[in-house]
């Protein structure tokens, strides 16, 4: 499926930013800053499919970048970083956290024994 969504997302023109510089316009453009990318944060892909799932998911990530900067009221610094080629599912499975436990009610020697 990533596969498939990688590549029709080639045909997308995006608009983003690499290193708060280089403003990506096009398929082109992606390509290129996919590739500056890879070679900031040292990225190896085992094979082709790999390959088009992370360029799918760092276009995700320029889109919303981008999205962000245009539209959103923010008053902090958004930008890629070294899980820009990671899919939003598969990032959020990885950092889901266990929530904390709904909280019991407060011990007292009064409700320990049982009596109210």
């Amino acid at each position: 499926m990533w596969f498939t969504v990688g590549i029709l997302s080639l045909v997308i023109v995006a608009q983003g930013v690499v290193r708060g510089s280089s403003q990506v316009t096009g398929v082109g453009d992606i390509e290129q800053a996919f590739r500056e990318f890879i070679r900031t944060y040292n990225k190896k892909y085992g094979s082709k499919e790999q390959y088009e799932v992370a360029k799918a998911a760092f276009m995700h990530s320029l889109r919303e970048i981008n999205d962000l900067k245009a539209y959103g009221d923010i008053s902090h610094e958004i930008g890629l970083n070294e899980h820009a080629d990671i899919p939003r599912e598969v990032f959020n499975k990885a950092l889901t956290c266990v929530q904390d436990p709904e909280p019991e009610e407060e011990r007292t020697s009064s409700n320990i024994n049982g009596s109210t």
